[in-house]
């Protein structure tokens, strides 16, 4: 039974890392974020997005570890499928965009009313990086449920107040430091005091709100606490994908022990990190859709190790 629903994008992706190359491989926001999810052992999540006349059902479906539902899969026959293709160069932390080819996003909207009546069931919504407009539109149609969201900077520049918008309509926010700034124009870092973002906490009636800081690790803030969560240590072959694969492993978590409850968040960031650690230790999903079980719950604990845990005001 369907009760995680995950937004995004659907296609390819080719990168440049510091002198090798990928092959063509499947890519895109919701590919990395609903490969994590369903690592957490979440069943059949219903996969929102859309596809050109280049990709098959098929050929998404099978890049992935188990079976997703693709009833809300949509295709448009004029264009092609979503296709991104960056070089890193000086870091992990930012790439150069090489080409970008997203035009059937364009006007794209489902019927939320038919898949609300459809799957019932719905208690989380992971919104990966996507038009806010279509974001903002599944957050207030599954009011109901808890919605974690990200967004990027490609996002925040052209309708930063849309993305603001998202954040309020949202349970959840997780965010890079560049968004970060961009979004409430100061700097955020991993040690700053939890009053800094107090406001951004309450303005936006946020239950918890994400920094990340890439192998610098993660903050998460809450009105009740803080804590900061340190990247696991590995090599990085490509970075690509995995704030989703960071997000949806937290979603995916959460979703498998029930309604949303505070003390689990930890477990659940833990498990993120232990995921997007494999992300990027090569192209695509691959290192991540290969490891074991008993590999993620290793990571996941050596995580969970990790916490610093600060005060109210730290």
């Amino acid at each position: 039974m369907e009760d995680v629903l995950v937004l995004g994008t659907i296609g390819r992706e080719r990168v440049h890392s510091f002198g090798t190359t990928s092959t063509v491989v499947p890519g895109g926001t919701a590919h990395h974020a609903i490969e994590a999810i369903l690592r957490a052992g979440v069943t059949r999540p219903l996969l929102v997005s859309i596809r050109g006349n280049d990709l098959s059902e098929a050929e998404i479906v099978d890049q992935l570890s188990a079976p997703v539902d693709t009833f809300a899969l949509h295709q448009r026959t004029d264009l092609p499928s979503f296709y991104w293709e960056a070089e890193y160069k000086e870091s992990f932390e930012e790439s150069t965009t090489i080409a970008l080819e997203n035009r059937l996003l364009d006007g794209f909207m489902p019927d939320w009313n038919a898949l609300g009546k459809r799957f019932p069931s719905i208690r989380y919504c992971y919104l990966a990086a996507f038009d806010p407009n279509v974001q903002i539109s599944c957050a207030r149609y599954f009011g109901n449920t808890f919605v974690v969201s990200e967004t990027l900077e490609y996002w925040i520049e052209r309708d930063r107040q849309g993305v603001l918008d998202l954040a309020r309509e949202s349970n959840g926010f997780v965010v890079t430091e560049r968004e970060f700034r961009a979004l409430w124009g100061f700097a955020a870092r991993p040690d700053m005091p939890l009053t800094h973002v107090a406001d951004v906490l309450q303005q936006c009636s946020l239950d918890f709100l994400i920094i990340t800081f890439a192998d610098r690790g993660s903050r998460v803030f809450q009105s009740e606490g803080t804590f900061i969560m340190p990247a696991l240590a590995c090599k990085t072959v490509d970075s690509t994908g995995a704030g989703n694969a960071f997000s949806g492993g937290i979603v995916g978590y959460l979703a498998q022990h029930g309604v949303y409850e505070r003390a689990r968040l930890p477990d659940a960031v833990s498990f993120g990190t232990g995921l997007a650690s494999l992300q990027v230790r090569d192209f695509g999903n691959r290192a991540l859709r290969m490891a074991s079980h008993s590999e993620i719950e290793d990571l996941r604990q050596e995580a969970r190790n990790g916490i610093q845990w600060l005060n109210l005001g730290g």
